[in-house]
């Protein structure tokens, strides 16, 4: 088989599949990707074994029809330092080569047999959703989950389709991220149906990077299985197991009432909370302080070999006293989602959740336990 392409072209397709190479696989063959011809373009594919991603490129294909595995490594190197822009590929069962103006070079395969199969993922349940808005939903939460042996279900994105809206939830057991997608962003025929997904981590990870690389700006079809799911982008597909077990119960965990309420401006506190955390130990022990006279938020740290600090922000504050200590970087965290100019935190002390959310956006929140000082 010859194939005639752009380089630019092949590059692009081969860089998708990076975060789907193993550098330390059980199998030699996970550090190659598959190439073929599928009907008339060219298919690249690559699996950890945990996520797959498939990607075309257009190309003239002459010849007999042949199926290769190449190491990735050694295949991106060489296209990002081939000169020429147009190149011809030879390929046989057991190697490539890369023909341009200026070399020749021939690249080493590894039998097709021994690459894994790719699971198809039955196109029957379905939900188109915005890419964008889906990509900043996962950024929204993504990053809290926590990578857990013990606790698989939460090492991963619940995926929450109810009624009329989709959460997108994370957690580690520490604090709690919600995103709600509303009805304008998504269309689907499964809207009377509760369909709860839990993404793996690393999936989620990859969306976000193909949907940056691609720069979508329109919907994307989404399709799902008991144990699968599948990404179908515009010339990509990135196909994932799902995680088995049952996401932890959070409605409850939400709290309703809090023992004082703070309306602050989002850039004065981050600016304070990176102040005061440089007095901070090794805890990242950072407390919040209303007194009794409830007219500003202090921000209080203290590490007995370098200083302390303490800070006051004007905000519009009701409630009782309060006083509570939090991880500094916890606190940052559910701030950097938050696109208005204010933020809403209400304070419950005693070990109870509290909760940030944006004050303008109600799809947003992020409930954070304190520090038991």
């Amino acid at each position: 088989m010859e194939i005639t392409c752009l380089k630019e072209n092949f590059k692009k397709s081969l860089n998708l599949l990076e975060r789907a190479i193993t550098n330390k696989p059980t199998l030699p063959i996970l550090r190659n990707i598959l190439l073929k011809n599928d009907n008339g373009k060219i298919n690249l594919i690559a699996t950890d074994l945990e996520i797959a991603v498939k990607s075309w490129f257009r190309a003239k294909i002459e010849g007999e029809d042949k199926e290769i595995t190449l190491p990735f490594s050694i295949l991106n190197s060489i296209l990002f330092n081939i000169p020429d822009e147009k190149i011809n590929l030879k390929i046989s069962e057991k190697n490539m080569t890369i023909i341009s103006q200026n070399l020749k070079t021939k690249i080493q395969g590894i039998p097709v047999d021994d690459f894994p199969i790719i699971p198809k993922v039955k196109k029957e349940k379905s939900i188109k959703i915005d890419a964008q808005i889906l990509k900043e939903a996962f950024n929204s939460v993504s990053y809290i989950s926590s990578l857990s042996s013990l606790k698989p279900e939460i090492s991963g994105v619940l995926f929450f389709l109810n009624k009329d809206e989709i959460e997108i939830v994370s957690t580690d057991s520490f604090r709690l991220g919600r995103k709600i997608i509303n009805a304008n962003y998504f269309k689907t025929s499964l809207k009377e149906e509760k369909v709860k997904l839990i993404i793996p981590l690393k999936t989620v990870q990859e969306y976000v990077k193909i949907v940056e690389n691609l720069n979508l700006n329109t919907f994307i079809d989404f399709y799902f299985e008991e144990n699968q799911i599948l990404f179908d982008f515009p010339d990509v597909q990135l196909i994932s197991r799902l995680i088995d077990g049952n996401f932890p119960e959070y409605e409850a965990v939400i709290p309703k009432k809090f023992d004082a309420e703070v309306v602050v401006k989002k850039d004065e506190l981050i600016q304070f909370i990176k102040l005061a955390s440089v007095f901070t130990s090794r805890t990242k022990d950072l407390k919040f302080i209303i007194p009794e006279n409830l007219k500003n938020l202090e921000i209080y740290s203290q590490d007995i070999n370098l200083g302390e600090n303490k800070s006051y922000l004007e905000g519009r504050i009701k409630g009782g006293k309060v006083e509570i200590t939090f991880n500094y970087q916890f606190v940052l965290d559910g701030l950097k989602p938050i696109k208005n100019e204010e933020v809403f935190i209400g304070f419950n002390q005693n070990n109870s959740p509290s909760l940030i959310k944006d004050e303008e956006d109600p799809s947003y929140l992020y409930i954070v336990m304190p520090l038991k000082m």
